[in-house]
């Protein structure tokens, strides 16, 4: 009833919990809308104000040169200019020596240092720059090509110039010139009487001045600005943020710093003043959300946030003014401009929080007693479950269970014990456990038991210890036991855990006798071979030498099939008497025991490769040692002979104009796991750092016969082909590598050589195997 009761008020207090938090979303939700609104509206006002100004700055610089483009003065200079180029006076230091340039100099000069431009320039019909207040721009015409402007005056219209990178070096303000310097052109048509169009005035702006200050005018918060980006989304004016671009490295380290035509306005994809550094390289990263909506013509609001070129998310607005051909937008930091909104959220989210703690400490004190009583109660069935899986285990568990108290007396008796003993738990139970030791040994064992009992703390008879006991029709057994203590409500207790092991016992005894049967096999086998080695090789010997006698005396006697049956009876007893020393090694291999150490497996193929010197020279063999081997613990003999059969191998069976043969080792490092072409796999570990390997250009081996190769006597040619042998070497490489716990395989393919790869998972030092 307690428990109902308190969930009752668990679930009116989750029901508080739940309304609080749907009032405070939706008081967050409706001050952020209304924020959002507020937001819209200072970012229209921001922009509009800017823009406006814009337009009245641009309208000024268009009358003020419509006026001087159809000033008397000019009109009638310009066409005096135009006439002398006519006759062919058009080289630059011509124009530059006229007086028509020089009048006009001293009547727009003043006029461009009023408006603070940077100088003019008069282009006649064809583009040629006829005049200008600096010497260079004289006698070019770059900028016909370098904007559309020159050519929309040529028609008729007063224009300007969005900005771009000078023609020629200009000057700054501080009268310092440079290469690609932003510029911009208001331009007017210059008539003559005739109403014909004789040339363009143009008027040079710094657009680093004017232009970008008008978009300084008015900007949103801290962090705020207005800006102006052409078609492409290059930025038109100054950024407010210069020496951040500095530092995120999109502008270079070095003065003057221009973001004005040197940053394009696309998204890196992460905030770059936090340290994030795009893959993708800036000329393929997309334009902002407000770059790409401006360029397609679409004007618009975003207060949800955006990343702008920085990759700091803020919010904006922008438009599109077609007719000038560029784009405006005033853009804040999100955080600034949401930073009222965040404060809120956070403080009603925080007092939300700590309420929701404050109850539920409260419920966590309210319920405690009764999460006491309910871990009491579950204790207390736990135990029973516990103390009756105990009877359960303790009755069905495969080995005897005996205790004793500290009189020797046993108190508990299972099933088990019953099986092993013969005794009921009810017949022993009570009783002293001397009743289970056999009469013979129970003085012993009565003074051990005494003293183990007597001893504090007690000590254990050990793990597992065997000892003889005796069952209730009196036969005796071995017992293996194991004895522990434990205190059980301040008594102290003895437990046994027996096993009969009388099974066991005539296991050991049969394992036994097949042992000593195995060594006594073994020390016939090696008698077996020492015999083979004398009484079979001695007559061998005899039949090769008496054969040769035959042969060298009565050769004169002898017919040619008489020679040629005893030459193949040297052959014979000569190929039987190697393969029964080849089976004789093959056994020693076998049987004998190896002694590792640590070997240098570079000393050890140095010496094979020295005893193989000649053979090396008479076959023109060139060997290549690929890496630095290991030192490992190995039997050096055994090891130079692996070596020594398989370069012997690569040797015979290659038949290449230029025999080559490699010698190395691969690193676990390098493969992990090697796989030969007959399928076996091999999993290195810490004893077996490297694979070594021995590969030749030779006639390469069938993959059918690749298995085949390592038995004993097995030749894939026939007997005199490739210098005859035995076909013993591959087993012999395969016996001693198998000593060394290690694997061997090849592969290989027909035409193209062979590589023999094996392993050696040597012993610590001083191990024999």
């Amino acid at each position: 009833m307690l428990i109902k009761d308190n969930l009752s008020k668990f679930k009116q207090i989750f029901f508080l919990l739940v309304f609080f938090s749907l009032v405070g979303w939706l008081v967050l939700f409706l001050v952020e809308r209304e924020m959002k609104n507020n937001l819209k509206s200072l970012l229209t006002t921001t922009l509009n104000s800017n823009v406006e100004t814009l337009k009245i700055w641009l309208e000024k610089e268009l009358k003020n040169v419509r006026f001087w483009a159809q000033e008397p003065r000019v009109r009638k200079l310009v066409l005096d200019l135009n006439e002398k180029i006519a006759e062919g006076e058009y080289s630059k230091g011509n124009l530059l020596r006229t007086q028509e340039l020089k009048k006009l100099r001293s009547l727009l000069g003043p006029v461009n240092r009023n408006f603070k431009h940077t100088g003019f320039v008069i282009l006649d019909k064809n583009g040629l720059q006829i005049a200008a207040l600096l010497k260079e721009p004289v006698g070019q015409s770059d900028l016909i090509h370098r904007s559309g402007f020159v050519k929309k005056a040529l028609e008729g219209e007063t224009v300007f110039s969005l900005p771009f990178k000078g023609e020629v070096p200009l000057p700054d303000v501080s009268g310092v010139f440079h290469e690609e310097w932003p510029t911009m052109f208001v331009a007017s048509p210059i008539i003559n009487d005739d109403k014909e169009i004789i040339a363009v005035l143009t008027f040079r702006m710094r657009p680093e001045l004017d232009f970008t200050r008008v978009m300084e005018i008015n900007r949103p918060g801290n962090s705020g600005e207005t800006y102006a980006f052409d078609p492409q989304g290059t930025l038109l004016s100054n950024s407010r943020f210069t020496e951040q671009l500095v530092a995120t490295g999109l502008l270079p380290d070095k003065p003057p710093y221009h973001s004005m035509l040197n940053i394009s306005i696309r998204d890196p994809g992460g905030n770059l003043l936090d340290g994030y550094r795009p893959e993708i390289p800036r000329e393929k990263q997309s334009l902002t959300l407000m770059a790409q909506s401006a360029t397609s013509g679409v004007s618009g609001i975003n207060v949800d946030g955006y990343n702008d070129y920085r990759g700091v998310p803020v919010v904006g607005v922008w438009v599109w003014l077609p007719q000038y051909g560029f784009g405006v937008t005033s853009e804040l930091d999100k955080n600034e401009a949401l930073k009222p909104y965040i404060i809120l959220r956070n403080t009603v989210l925080f007092l939300l929080i700590g309420w929701i703690l404050l109850s539920c400490i409260a419920l966590i004190f309210r319920f405690h007693e009764i999460q006491m009583e309910a871990k009491q109660i579950a204790a207390e069935k736990a135990l029973e479950k516990t103390e009756m899986d105990m009877r359960i285990v303790i009755k069905e568990m495969a080995d005897g269970l005996v205790k004793i108290n500290e009189e020797g007396m046993v108190t508990l008796f299972n099933a088990s014990a019953e099986r092993i003993f013969g005794y009921t738990s009810l017949e022993i139970v009570g009783r002293h456990v001397s009743v289970l030791i056999p009469e013979s040994k129970i003085t012993e064992y009565t003074k051990y038991l005494d003293a183990f009992l007597a001893s504090t703390p007690a000590h254990s008879f050990g793990n597992c210890l065997e000892l003889m006991a005796k069952n209730k029709n009196g036969n005796e057994f071995p017992l293996e036991i194991s004895v522990s203590e434990v205190h059980l409500d301040g008594e102290r207790m003895f437990t046994g855990i027996c096993r009969d092991i009388t099974e066991r016992k005539a296991m050991e005894k049969d394992i036994q006798k097949y042992t000593n049967d195995l060594e006594s096999s073994n020390r016939e086998l090696e008698e077996f071979a020492h015999i083979i080695s004398h009484d079979l090789k001695e007559p061998l010997r005899g039949i090769n030498n008496f054969s040769k006698f035959l042969l060298e005396d009565y050769i004169d006697v002898l017919d040619k099939n008489g020679k040629s049956m005893l030459q193949s009876l040297i052959k014979l007893s000569t190929r039987l008497d190697n393969l029964i020393g080849n089976l004789l090694n093959y056994s020693e291999v076998s049987r004998l025991s190896y002694h590792n150490d640590k070997v240098d497996i570079n000393e050890v193929v140095e010496e094979v490769l020295e005893s193989l010197q000649p053979v090396i020279d008479e076959k023109n063999v060139e060997i290549r040692k690929i890496n630095e081997m290991p030192r490992i613990v190995c039997d050096r003999v055994r090891t130079g002979q692996i070596f020594q059969n398989l370069i012997s191998n690569s040797m015979k069976y290659n038949d290449s104009e230029n025999p080559v043969i490699e010698i190395g080792c691969k690193g676990i490092g390098e493969n992990p796991k090697f796989q030969g072409s007959n399928g076996a796999k091999l999993s290195m570990d810490a004893k077996s750092s490297c694979v070594f390997f021995v590969r030749d250009n030779g006639i390469g081996i069938a993959k059918k016969h690749q298995d085949i190769i390592f038995n004993m006597f097995k030749r894939l040619h026939g007997q005199n082909k490739h210098g005859g042998g035995t076909g013993a070497g591959l087993a012999f490489v395969k016996k001693i590598v198998e000593r060394h716990h290690g694997k061997v395989w090849v592969e290989s393919i027909v035409g193209e050589g062979s590589t023999f790869f094996f392993t050696l998972q040597g012993e610590p030092d001083n191990v024999t195997i």
